[in-house]
């Protein structure tokens, strides 16, 4: 797999990152809310991990340091939240996923964008690569 600008990221990531994606996409299309969510691989499988909290903004920040922290021990992380991207000069709700191999000094963020206009709501369009982070 390669990025749009021609970059590799694993295969394995990939898939996690669409995995999250999906899961994901299952929420916000039954009308239930995102809840950010950590996925860690490792050889012994994928391990979900909630984080519910107060406000959305701390459920986030939770799930990133627990990415941070997992990536010691995990062969790969995938955080997934609930967002907004640019679209056709406007702002369309969307999933965002930002994964990352143990190996690897920085993340990658995918997006979904969806109409939650619709019911049930529906994905528009294909996954959007939005480029690289800093390491979580």
């Amino acid at each position: 797999m390669t990025t749009a600008k021609g970059e590799p990221y694993s295969s394995k990531l990939a898939d996690l990152s669409f995995f999250a994606i999906d899961r994901a996409l299952d929420s916000v299309m039954s009308r239930r809310p995102l809840i950010p969510f950590v996925i860690q691989e490792d050889g012994g499988g994928r391990h979900l991990t909630h984080f519910a909290q107060e406000t959305f903004e701390a459920g986030v920040n939770s799930a990133t340091r627990h990415a941070r922290s997992s990536l010691k021990v995990s062969d790969r992380v995938a955080l997934a939240f609930d967002g907004f991207v640019s679209r056709d000069g406007g702002k369309v709700s969307a999933v965002l996923v930002r994964a990352q191999d143990r190996v690897d000094n920085r993340s990658h963020v995918l997006a979904q964008p969806y109409d939650s206009a619709t019911d049930p709501a529906r994905a528009l369009g294909n996954v959007l690569y939005l480029g690289q982070e800093a390491s979580f």
